[in-house]
């Protein structure tokens, strides 16, 4: 993507590339227009709920317990819509002379095995787990998730987005506790699923920001060594199942239900590029984390569970720390002023015009002579 705008003074062409460089690994996400944002994160939004219901429904409702051949269906559905686009040219790959053997396995190869692991072990939760309580346990997320991207230096720590990610995860496990049925085994493939996919994420905005992958190539990339990992582990530990349990003959039947979950496979994959790219992998997280909510507070529509006045408050506490964070991102040279000390003054040290004696003009006005 091309700078248009005119330089304000001269400075060597080294140092103008290394900046350059420097601002867009740090703000990766500061060249997409609102509009594309918006987009990006209403597309993900709204697939998301529906995949998670879909997939539930066929793992469950359907004995189809095959999490990681279902899963495949979808990267597959990225890799064919990605090598269609690079056949067509709708798209070219533009790095594909980096694509050395040292790059793909230190770089591609993560991807495609925390994608699989992200994928088998959060839907073989749900064979465990409800959808609210499998939801509220993602809300660990994004402590995993900045741990991992200030380790990295990819975030800059603050106080307020420190106050955001609080409250996100204490308003969402408060909200459930004692409300829902504990799997332990579901509980632990759900905290799995969750640090694989912000190591995924990780190394997702390391290969989106530095080396400018775009969201078709990265599928054209990274669907392979997923679809290897998914199909290794479903050919070891899936397929003897399915054989004896009559597996192929549930795929068979309700092959309509396994098109659709590819479909949204595909479109939830390349929402979760789009957001990357555009806003940032903690944005990411962070919305996923207010979608979850959203699909908690829905779900008695649809499964029959009953909310209580104390979950939807500790629901709306998050939601606050969701807003808490996005402020953060809107205004970071505010929440870089907000600290420790800032906050301490504003209840101990007095105005400076106090300390001077003086008043400002429009306290003076306010005064009145009593004779």
């Amino acid at each position: 993507m091309s700078d248009s705008s005119p330089p304000l003074k001269v400075v060597d062409a080294d140092d103008s590339s290394k900046n350059k460089q420097e601002v867009h690994e740090n703000q990766p996400h500061q060249e997409a227009s609102r509009l594309e944002k918006l987009s990006a994160l209403g597309m993900f939004f709204i697939v998301g709920p529906i995949l998670i219901f879909l997939n539930r429904w066929i793992l469950v409702e359907k004995n189809f317990h095959y999490p990681a051949m279902l899963c495949s269906m979808g990267i597959f559905a990225c890799f064919t819509f990605s090598a269609a686009a690079v056949t067509t040219g709708r798209a070219t790959l533009e790095h594909r002379e980096m694509m050395t053997l040292q790059f793909y396995l230190g770089r591609v190869m993560p991807i495609g095995f925390f994608q699989a692991a992200t994928l088998i072990s959060g839907n073989a939760a749900y064979l465990f787990l409800s959808v609210a309580f499998a939801q509220i346990l993602k809300s660990v997320a994004p402590v995993i998730l900045v741990t991992l991207l200030l380790t990295a230096k990819l975030e800059e720590p603050s106080l307020l987005l420190g106050v955001s990610i609080a409250m996100i995860v204490i308003g969402s496990v408060c909200a459930v506790t004692g409300s829902v049925a504990v799997s332990l085994t579901g509980a632990l493939l759900m905290l799995t699923s969750e640090f694989c996919e912000s190591c995924k994420l990780l190394w997702t905005q390391l290969i989106l920001t530095k080396f400018k992958f775009s969201i078709v190539e990265g599928f054209y990339w990274i669907s392979p060594p997923s679809i290897f990992w998914l199909c290794l582990y479903s050919a070891i530990f899936e397929f003897p199942q399915m054989h004896q349990e009559g597996g192929f003959m549930i795929l068979s039947t309700n092959w309509f239900l396994f098109v659709c979950a590819a479909i949204l496979g595909l479109l939830i994959n390349y929402a979760s590029w789009w957001v990357t790219k555009c806003c940032g992998a903690l944005t990411l997280r962070i919305t996923s984390v207010f979608r979850n909510i959203c699909i908690v507070c829905y779900s008695p529509m649809i499964f029959g569970d009953v909310l209580t006045v104390s979950e939807i408050f500790w629901y709306l506490f998050a939601t606050i720390g969701i807003g808490v964070y996005q402020y953060v991102k809107l205004k970071p040279e505010v929440a870089k002023k907000v600290t420790l000390q800032t906050v301490f003054s504003c209840f101990i040290e007095p105005p400076q015009h106090i300390k001077n004696g003086s008043l400002r003009p429009e306290e003076a006005s306010l005064i009145t002579v009593e004779t």
